[in-house]
């Protein structure tokens, strides 16, 4: 598939690998020997879904758990993946970054470079401007003032209605419900 989609787009390709693989470092080394320019490891690791009201949110009883829970399993992950590839190609590392810690964490395993999720949570524009110039100077000076930044917002579900759908153009709705939600 790799080799396909790479000979299909004039864009680098970087494959993103799931920790559940069996031998995650082994697939990284034939997507990378597949053309792909890099590894995304890993994201969220399956979960079972919540319930609401005795019934399960996701039709499929299963979700992601993502956040600090899973950055040990991110961590192994690229470890084992930059074991498998060598040093050259990238490695993005996804998964419970919440912390200049984390940060480090990862490099350490052989990241490159990181995608931030669930951390910016609650967060303004601004906000996240603001985190991404803390975690800038953490790394440079050796602290974590970035860890202080985390909102506290509530991930409890709630069932709400959809009042309508207003098509924008394109693909883009907006969905107006009979709930406020602060997103």
């Amino acid at each position: 598939i790799t080799r396909e989609v790479v000979r299909a787009v004039n864009r680098p390709v970087y494959v993103k690998l799931t920790p559940q693989a069996v031998n995650i470092g082994q697939i990284a080394k034939i997507a990378i020997s597949a053309g792909a320019k890099g590894i995304v490891a890993i994201n969220t690791e399956p979960g079972l879904s919540p319930l609401l009201n005795g019934t399960y949110i996701l039709s499929n009883q299963y979700g992601g758990l993502s956040g600090s829970a899973i950055r040990q399993i991110g961590t192994r992950c690229v470890r084992q993946i930059r074991q498998a590839i060598g040093s050259e190609p990238l490695i993005i590392a996804m998964g419970g970054i919440d912390s200049s810690d984390a940060i480090r964490e990862y490099a350490h395993a052989g990241a490159n470079a990181i995608g931030i999720g669930s951390f910016f949570a609650g967060m303004k524009d601004n906000e996240i401007q603001k985190a991404f110039a803390v975690a800038r100077k953490d790394l440079e000076f050796g602290t974590d003032y970035l860890s202080q930044l985390k909102k506290r917002v509530s991930t409890k579900y709630f069932k709400t209605e959809i009042q309508s759908v207003v098509n924008q153009g394109c693909d883009f709705k907006v969905y107006r419900t009979n709930t406020k939600m602060e997103c």
